[in-house]
């Protein structure tokens, strides 16, 4: 099945997995394409990854423990456990 975006997928693809030595994933979130949010907690990063699993890019947070994310007019809004900011 090939979808709008031009790859072959049914989901997400099994392979974003998370070593021990690596940060976690603390939390996700969907934008309206599909695309996924993955806050990475002691990394200081937001992961977007595309439909079909590949890595788009690694956004820097305001912290080093992002957490939540949410979106709101368009806007990602993402909350920090460090610095106790959104």
């Amino acid at each position: 099945m090939t979808s709008a975006y031009g790859c072959l997928c049914l989901g997400m693809r099994p392979g974003y997995t998370v070593h021990a030595r690596q940060p976690a994933p603390y939390g996700v979130a969907f934008d309206m394409d599909g695309n996924l949010y993955v806050a990475k907690h002691e990394g200081g990063t937001v992961d977007l990854i595309e439909r079909c699993g590949s890595l788009i890019a690694r956004l820097p947070a305001v912290g080093q423990n992002p957490t939540n994310r949410a979106f709101w007019n368009g806007s990602l809004y993402v909350t920090d456990d460090d610095s106790a900011v959104v």
